[in-house]
């Protein structure tokens, strides 16, 4: 009987032996995959990464984890979407393709993008900065520092689009803006905050069948594990699909869009994208509250981080058009041609509505048309493949002119 107790004794301390040595042999794994693994990661490798963990496998930063960092923020533009990305897709490596690794080399700083393609004003002020914030510091391993500046790209071209579609909580019946309820105290802040905070965002993507503390604990840890089954979404279900051309197929029509580049007249393809033609006043001036309310909404959030506003053209207000209309492309299907004219002075009027609602919440609001219109005098900045985003051309002007924001602010 004394021998086999001390039978049991020795069997339940060696399995305890070797399932202590397994479980920090992982813990070594996991470390070893976080700080010497994932900032080399290639670009096709790093889309099977737990979606709030992307961002620190950028290769604009100095290590892993950010420091005394710049956080870009907005839609496709801060993601890097273009023809420089579509260029790199097949690399082995992690390189350079757009405005945050031009910055990160002109000043030396970490950089990191929290860009989505598609994101409106909520959720590139809001839910981006807070979903990776709180993602990351759930992790055992991990600690995120507070951004030291933030770079919000608002794109003229869709940005008001996008928030508009978001305001259909606010239609009445007929279609039209419940604009009593919209303008009412609060209540747009209090449907950020509360509804829209984590609207597609990873904590509602992320949804295996489990218990909520084997959701927080398993699914912010365990990153390795993670990585490897991604492609069989053993634990997310969020996955980032490669840029595609298939999408710009539609833009291979050339009728209407003619510009100057040097001393020769180019024709740009039709469906190149406007200042938000096709909304109304009424619509527009929605879409900026929504705008207004989210920087709100992120100064709150973050009340001891300055913010820049960096204001970009739409992909043909950046050129010298010559012919009098211009094709551009439909969100609304209310049309697309319309007078080039209208269509900059619609650029000026968005800009200085934009201006107005970064200073009223102390946002510093950086007019990048001017620059972008210099250099497409003489090439093209954007396509000739991705004619909705900048070229290599264009986010290393952005790139650059970021930087000097940020110098002569003394960020």
């Amino acid at each position: 009987m004394l021998a086999n107790n001390r039978k049991i004794w020795h069997v339940g301390v060696n399995t305890l032996l070797i399932s202590l040595g397994i479980a920090i042999g992982y813990l070594a794994m996991e470390v070893i995959f976080l700080y010497a693994i994932i900032p080399h990661l290639s670009l096709e490798k790093q889309s099977r990464l737990p979606p709030g963990l992307r961002p620190l496998a950028q290769s604009s930063k100095n290590g892993l984890l950010p420091h005394h960092y710049i956080a870009v923020l907005g839609d496709s533009y801060a993601n890097g979407n273009g023809d420089w990305l579509l260029s790199i897709l097949k690399s082995l490596g992690n390189p350079h393709f757009q405005s945050i690794h031009v910055l990160h080399e002109k000043t030396g700083r970490d950089v990191v993008s929290y860009g989505e393609s598609g994101a409106d004003s909520i959720y590139g002020l809001v839910t981006e900065p807070v979903q990776f914030d709180q993602y990351i510091n759930h992790s055992w391993l991990l600690n995120l520092e507070t951004p030291a500046l933030f770079i919000h790209y608002f794109y003229e071209g869709n940005d008001l689009n996008d928030n508009y579609e978001r305001l259909k909580p606010f239609r009445r019946d007929d279609g039209k803006l419940d604009t009593q309820k919209l303008y009412e105290p609060r209540v747009l802040d209090d449907f950020i905050k509360n509804k829209a905070m984590f609207y597609a965002g990873y904590f509602d993507d992320i949804a295996p069948p489990w218990s909520g503390w084997k959701l927080k604990y398993l699914t912010r840890n365990l990153f390795l594990f993670q990585f490897l089954c991604g492609g069989l979404d053993c634990l997310t279900t969020n996955k980032r699909n490669p840029p595609s051309l298939d999408r710009f197929k539609n833009l291979n029509h050339y009728s209407i869009n003619e510009v100057m580049i040097g001393e020769t007249a180019v024709s740009l393809p039709d469906g190149m994208q406007g200042p938000g033609m096709e909304l109304d006043e009424e619509e527009t001036r929605a879409s900026v509250w929504v705008f207004e309310r989210s920087l709100a909404a992120l100064r709150n959030n973050y009340p001891n981080t300055p913010v820049i506003i960096a204001y970009l053209p739409s992909t043909l207000t950046a050129y010298r058009v010559l012919s009098k209309q211009v094709a551009l492309q439909s969100y609304m299907d209310r049309g697309n041609i319309f007078s080039t004219s209208e269509m900059f002075a619609r650029s000026d009027r968005l800009a200085a509505m934009i201006r107005d609602a970064s200073e009223r919440h102390g946002a510093i609001f950086a007019d990048t048309r001017p620059v972008f219109r210099q250099a497409a005098r003489k090439k093209l900045i954007h396509g000739p493949k991705d004619w909705l985003h900048f070229n290599q051309l264009g986010y290393t002007i952005l790139g650059e002119e970021m930087a000097h924001l940020v110098k002569n602010f003394g960020f």
